[in-house]
């Protein structure tokens, strides 16, 4: 009787803790959370186009803008002087088109995909791939930043 004692035991004990997962919920947010993309402009050498001591293209002066029909809507986006990099706020999820404003004579249009991250249970988006008109924009991995080389 001893034996069958400890041995329903046991099995009480394996049962319950073999079961034990981790169940819970992940709360995923109901509205939609922007794609950010972190870009930045350099030349053929690597010389940096819009941080430099004399930067070709001052950030003072950027503006970046989408269209909707005949309009442009502005993108809201930050400047990150001490890293280097242009922080933007996407809306479009899977793709999509936006203008970057250098100059009064240089605009340049910018098309991305973004793809789900698979390992996310709430399926939110990152961007998979930039483009400047003909031209693909490098992605560093370690600074997480698109590169465009002008």
């Amino acid at each position: 009787m001893k034996n069958f004692l400890n041995l329903l035991i046991l099995t009480i004990l394996i049962i319950t803790t073999g079961s034990c997962k981790d169940n819970r919920e992940v709360q995923c947010l109901e509205i939609a959370l922007p794609m950010v993309v972190n870009l930045n402009y350099v030349d053929e050498s690597g010389k940096d186009l819009l941080f430099g001591d004399t930067p070709l293209y001052p950030t003072e002066h950027l503006n970046i803008y989408k269209t909707i029909g005949d309009k442009e809507v502005p993108i809201s986006f930050s400047i990150n002087k001490e890293d280097r990099f242009i922080s933007l706020n996407l809306q479009e999820y899977k793709n999509g088109t936006f203008f970057i404003v250098l100059t009064a004579d240089v605009v340049d249009k910018i098309t991305y995909t973004g793809k789900t991250i698979p390992e996310d249970p709430c399926q939110s988006y990152k961007v998979a791939h930039l483009k400047q008109g003909d031209r693909n924009a490098q992605y560093d991995e370690q600074k997480q930043i698109w590169k465009f080389i002008k």
